[in-house]
């Protein structure tokens, strides 16, 4: 029995002397690393650039209630946001929120005028935005890039949805370079789409 403890000190020690050689023909399996995340880079968009304002001149009633409500929508659709500002019939008011619209990147203005003599002082404001002079006509400055969507003569609820509607999505054709009455089913010359009176689109 004492010969036991002895025989096994022995082989124990023998393993310690030849554990190298006995384990190098054993591979260990080496361990599996997590699979790396996948990242997706994202593009970010200009400051802005998904942004718009219509601004008002005069406080929001029922009718320009149901203008705003139909610009939103269709900035909506086009993946905009839409927010809107009242200007109080205020000149340097006015000229302030278009800076500020300006200076955050916005690429165009949908703007009812106070006065339809002050589009100069708006084009000179807006800088290289593109406007949309919605319901009240300017007395001069259209061009490509500055046009006009109302009808001198349009009234009602119905006139103002579809000013609304077709204010936006001309602002949205401005911004990608497209024809300023495209999918807006009206007519576009001199610069101005003019809406029905009665806010009803004709048939085609």
């Amino acid at each position: 029995m004492k010969r036991f403890p002895a025989l096994l000190c022995a082989c124990f020690c023998f393993l310690l002397l030849t554990g190298c050689d006995f384990l190098s023909g054993i591979e260990l399996a080496e361990p599996e690393s997590e699979p790396e995340a996948e990242t997706e880079e994202i593009e970010e968009e200009p400051e802005g650039s998904k942004a718009l304002t219509l601004m008002f001149a005069h406080a929001i009633d029922e009718g320009r209630t149901g203008l705003l409500e139909a610009a939103r929508q269709a900035a909506q659709e086009k993946g905009y946001t839409l927010s809107t500002v009242v200007s109080l019939g205020d000149p340097k008011l006015q000229s302030r929120f278009l800076q500020l619209a300006r200076d955050a990147g916005e690429q165009a203005i949908l703007l009812e005028l106070a006065d339809p003599a002050a589009a100069a002082a708006v084009l000179d404001d807006a800088g290289e935005m593109a406007v949309v002079f919605v319901d009240v006509l300017p007395d001069s400055g259209l061009s490509k890039r500055a046009i006009y969507v109302g009808n001198p003569e349009g009234d009602g609820v119905p006139y103002l949805r579809l000013t609304g509607r077709t204010a936006m999505l001309a602002a949205d054709n401005l911004i990608r370079g497209e024809a300023a009455n495209t999918e807006t089913e009206l007519k576009l010359s001199g610069h101005k789409i003019t809406v029905p009176a009665d806010g009803v689109l004709p048939v085609s």
